[in-house]
């Protein structure tokens, strides 16, 4: 099991995230997997936004594709030993360009893929690699926070999804 990441070892405003995660972050990004699908598949229309300028489902399914992308790319990153800093991202601007002409189908294939990677990447890595730190955005960042800002990112869109769209999976 991944031990939770110490503070100090990740940018603080993603403790918000990393506090939502409990137990073995595998089983739960796994967990994780089986609901988005039931939402994709439930959810009425993904067309849907709670209020006006807010996203809609299909917009936050596929900004959590987006940026499971991009954290999996630091995990490798910095795993790898890379010295340079790593940019940061402005998840408004990548939702301004997102393309939406993905159907439920198209979308649960492209998160799935995703998340398949994510555990993947995670599972092949050791403690030494996951103690590794590296600099985004000239903040510190650890591997091992990785899996639990990906984990927590999801909980926290999902619980959005539940309290103000209304889903209930």
């Amino acid at each position: 099991m991944i031990e939770k990441p110490k503070s100090g070892t990740y940018p603080d405003y993603f403790n918000k995230y990393i506090q939502l995660v409990e137990g073995n972050v595998i089983k739960l990004l796994n967990q994780q997997r089986k609901e988005l699908k039931k939402l994709l598949w439930t959810a009425k229309s993904l067309d849907r936004t709670y209020a006006q300028g807010k996203w809609t489902i299909r917009q936050v399914v596929q900004h959590l594709i987006d940026t499971e992308r991009v954290f999996n790319y630091r995990a490798m990153c910095i795993g790898r030993g890379e010295k340079n800093a790593l940019p940061s991202f402005d998840h408004n601007t990548y939702a301004e360009h997102l393309p939406s002409h993905l159907d439920r189908k198209q979308l649960w294939r492209e998160y799935n893929a995703v998340r398949k990677s994510s555990i993947n990447l995670i599972k092949n890595m050791n403690d030494t690699i996951m103690d590794r730190e590296g600099n985004v955005g000239g903040n510190v960042q650890s591997v091992r926070a990785i899996p639990f800002m990906i984990a927590g990112h999801q909980a926290h869109h999902v619980d959005i999804l539940k309290d103000r769209y209304g889903y209930n999976g």
